[in-house]
């Protein structure tokens, strides 16, 4: 299994999975299942929140919210839905890492 485990937060269930940077779209096994799909995401800038704990979807709508207040107080646009990254096994009773993100406008370096 890869880490993290990606789900889109917008109203379709939208789960990803991500790659190691060593393989190619065209190195992956074609999926068995129409319902999935091998795509590549561009670069892109995200805000990010870490928390540990097991999550819940009141647990993540309140870090989304946390992260959201941050950013609009700090004047930064963002685009699109967040999403939430979980990174252990379901067995993983300790240190377990979570983030929530959000893609960002960022200023240009020219």
């Amino acid at each position: 299994m890869t880490s993290p485990v990606v789900m889109d937060l917008s109203d379709t269930a939208t789960m990803f999975f991500v790659m190691p940077s060593e393989f190619r779209k065209e190195d992956l096994p074609t999926p068995t299942s129409g319902k999935v799909a091998i795509i590549e995401e561009g670069p892109k800038v995200l805000a990010v929140l870490r928390y540990g704990g097991f999550s819940s979807d009141q647990k993540i709508k309140s870090e989304c919210d946390k992260l959201g207040r941050v950013l609009q107080n700090a004047g930064i646009e963002t685009v699109g839905s967040y999403r939430y990254m979980g990174y252990n096994a379901p067995w993983d009773v300790v240190n377990r890492r979570n983030e929530v993100a959000v893609v960002v406008v960022w200023p240009s370096s020219n």
